[in-house]
């Protein structure tokens, strides 16, 4: 992939350059062919993610993230593209109903494949373009919602520093927050050396005096940024470099 995918390569080599700038010319590229070595070993493990046994398959929770899952309330759980975010289904099944805010795919068959390795029992998936009733629903019975918060919107997001570049992030996990008022947390899955994963959720402290809406999304994406920015930096190759998160103008 690393020498065939063109177009990914420089995307994800310009993304390092913006959020590691000081990163020698070596180290950068160390960090790109990682960074893809980490895509393939993550993309196999989707494709097989129907069979399997997650009780062969070393995840460790801490009893933060126990207690969280183990709150029957609803919860609103931010996610992005990085570790194995794929991998926050089944585990999460295992214990809680789970609804995952998921975009079609513009190619019918292979839309009907991602689905059906994401299909386990207690799960839900909500297709991007639905109303937001039908978003809101999971909540509303005390579930938990899976939003994966990273990729740049199509329309207006928050606009903030993220690795000191002005970036944009969706507002939706904002808008749930002040619908619902339920729990909202950020979590992530990460892939240790010896191939067992280290499974986290932390919850976001909002501060319930902000009266704007506005202020307040802004709140919720700016604790979020700095959360996964922070992880970013202990496991760089681990995020999934291959989106044109920041202006378009600093792309080729």
């Amino acid at each position: 992939m690393y020498y065939t995918s063109n177009k990914s390569r420089d995307i994800a080599q310009t993304n390092i350059k913006i959020a590691f700038p000081f990163l020698s010319k070596d180290k950068s590229k160390k960090l790109l062919i990682n960074t893809f070595k980490h895509s393939g070993i993550i993309t196999s493990e989707f494709f097989r993610q129907k069979r399997i046994n997650l009780k062969k398959i070393s995840i460790n929770i801490n009893d933060e993230t126990k207690n969280i899952l183990s709150d029957k309330s609803g919860l609103i759980l931010m996610a992005a593209h990085f570790g194995n975010w794929e991998i926050f289904l089944p585990v999460i099944s295992q214990r809680r109903k789970i609804s995952a805010i998921v975009r079609e795919q513009k190619n019918a068959g292979g839309d009907k494949f991602i689905s059906e390795r994401r299909k386990f029992k207690n799960v839900s998936l909500i297709s991007n373009k639905s109303d937001l009733n039908k978003m809101l629903k999971p909540l509303f019975n005390n579930e938990i919602l899976l939003i994966l918060n990273d990729q740049k919107p199509k329309k207006s997001g928050t606009i903030l520093k993220f690795f000191d570049k002005s970036a944009v992030f969706p507002k939706g996990s904002g808008h749930f927050y002040l619908q619902t008022k339920s729990r909202i947390g950020f979590g992530f899955c990460i892939l240790k050396q010896d191939l067992s994963y280290e499974f986290r959720i932390k919850l976001l402290s909002i501060n319930s005096k902000i009266s704007s809406k506005s202020d307040m999304i802004d709140e919720i994406n700016v604790k979020y940024a700095k959360l996964l920015e922070d992880e970013i930096i202990k496991y760089p190759e681990q995020y999934c470099w291959f989106y044109k998160k920041w202006d378009r103008s600093l792309y080729k």
